[in-house]
């Protein structure tokens, strides 16, 4: 299991490596230009892209989308260690909470 969560941290890694955004095409003065566009607080934000460049920015915003991809699959799966070490809590409070007792419960629920 610790080798999935390994696997989702890598992923992580490499997502924060790669562009975000998608690439816009536009025709200005008749000349095909590429632009690298993405979102930041809101707004949308552009960079010019050399033609040299744009296979190589195209294959890294497709190795993008399929990491994400495969890490949402991977999210679903397993989950987070927040997320399992918070289940973890809840179930040894549970064990310590007598359900006839809500006030003795309610005392632990707000200790964690």
């Amino acid at each position: 299991m610790t080798d999935a969560y390994e696997l989702i941290e890598r992923i992580e890694k490499r997502i924060a490596e790669l562009p975000n955004g998608y690439i816009s095409k536009k025709n200005i003065q008749g000349k095909i230009r590429y632009y690298l566009q993405w979102r930041e607080e809101g707004k949308i934000k552009s960079k010019y892209i050399r033609e040299e460049e744009l296979d190589q920015l195209e294959e890294q915003i497709e190795e993008r989308k399929r990491l994400e991809t495969h890490l949402r699959e991977m999210q679903g799966k397993y989950p987070t260690r927040v997320e399992k070490a918070f289940k973890f809590d809840y179930m040894m409070l549970m064990e310590k909470c007598d359900i006839n007792d809500k006030n003795n419960c309610n005392m632990y629920c707000i200790g964690i």
